[in-house]
């Protein structure tokens, strides 16, 4: 029985060790997952253009 139990042990940990990590989504889609987040939260469409993107710089004088 002991030998079952140490078997069964290490066939789940090299499953579990052989499953693929998730990979990270392509940027465009997690700019489209942010987005989605950002107008959820309850934010305009300004807000999140803002909070996403970062303050507008305009240029100096030259």
């Amino acid at each position: 029985m002991r030998k079952f139990i140490a078997t069964a042990g290490l066939l789940l940990a090299c499953v579990a060790a052989a499953a693929p990590a998730a990979a990270a989504p392509d940027p465009w889609v997690q700019d489209q997952i942010d987005w989605a987040n950002c107008i959820q939260a309850g934010h305009t469409a300004a807000e999140c253009r803002q909070i996403l993107d970062g303050p507008v710089v305009q240029p100096g004088p030259r």
